[in-house]
């Protein structure tokens, strides 16, 4: 759980270890009236303390930011920090968020960062038993999963984001059957297939599809002939505003062809996977053609 540390967890160790150093400097004063101790002691001690409680929580989070090359983005500097501890923000839902994994700790940190997003989470469920009671980013992971009624009404809940993309059918089923009989709003973070690079945000939900019940296994590509077979091409996918072309062409980006024409004869779900590519990919050469393949003089 270290591996999440933020400024908010520091702040609370700080807090803990001013109560702590106070309530002994009174212990002492009235007992001994300060006989035989250093006044300098407990400023040490205090500040012992705070060094090596959080700064061992800190090489863990460091060790698993630059592991991941995400350390930069994760510096928060004073301003960020005091608009995240103090301004709150008004009209807001409460969020419930199933899965107290990484991909549930990068929408909680999100919604906490963005002023614009209309959520404040209430907590995290979980099916881990080591991860309930603890908190992450300074919300609590409350439960389980299939207490998720209870929970709900006790923290006053609004709606729930489920976000558990390496979830198996199975285990999806049944997180969805107890989001339907809890009566809430819920939405879900999509599978790794679909989330870009890993960029993993709120606005990425979306309601549940037949794609999340789907007993299907992933299928394993292997990345390096797929690597070379693409990679400075020009790639063409056909009904590339669909839902398997548009993702055809998420994947295909991965790999840095040369450049990718988008052909495809609705102009709406053209314009919006060309939109989202062109965010993502901007080494890559992206081209939307609007054309019917069943022309063969355009195609």
């Amino acid at each position: 759980m270290w591996r999440y540390t933020s400024t908010l967890d520091v702040l609370n160790i700080i807090k803990a270890s001013s109560l702590a150093t106070l309530i002994l400097t009174v212990f002492v004063l009235f007992v001994h009236n300060f006989g035989g101790f250093s006044r300098s002691v407990f400023i040490i001690d205090w500040g012992i303390t705070i060094i090596f409680l959080s700064g061992f929580r800190l090489c863990v989070r460091f060790y698993y930011d630059n592991r991941s090359n995400s350390s930069v983005k994760n510096r928060k500097g004073l301003t960020n920090l005091v608009k995240e501890l103090f301004v709150k923000k008004k009209g807001v839902k409460k969020l419930l968020i199933i899965g107290a994994g990484n991909c549930g700790q990068k929408i909680a940190k999100e919604v906490m960062n963005n002023a614009g997003l209309k959520y404040d989470v209430v907590g995290f469920l979980d099916d881990y038993t080591e991860k309930v009671g603890k908190k992450i980013h300074g919300i609590p992971v409350l439960n389980f999963i299939e207490n998720l009624s209870n929970v709900a009404a006790k923290v006053g809940a609004q709606e729930i984001l489920i976000a558990v993309p390496s979830a198996e059918s199975a285990q999806m089923r049944r997180i969805i059957e107890i989001c339907r009989e809890s009566g809430l709003e819920f939405k879900i973070v999509p599978d790794m297939a679909e989330l870009i690079n890993g960029n993993v945000t709120v606005h990425a939900s979306r309601n549940i599809s037949f794609r999340d019940l789907l007993g299907r296994e992933p299928v394993k590509l292997d990345q390096k002939k797929v690597g070379g077979y693409i990679k400075g091409q020009t790639v063409i996918v056909t009904g590339a505003g669909g839902s398997i072309g548009s993702e055809l062409c998420r994947q295909i980006c991965r790999f840095n062809p040369k450049q990718l024409i988008l052909f495809d004869n609705a102009e709406t779900p053209l314009y919006q996977i060309d939109l989202e590519l062109k965010r993502y990919f901007i080494r890559v050469d992206i081209v939307p053609v609007l054309g019917d393949i069943q022309n063969r003089n355009e195609l």
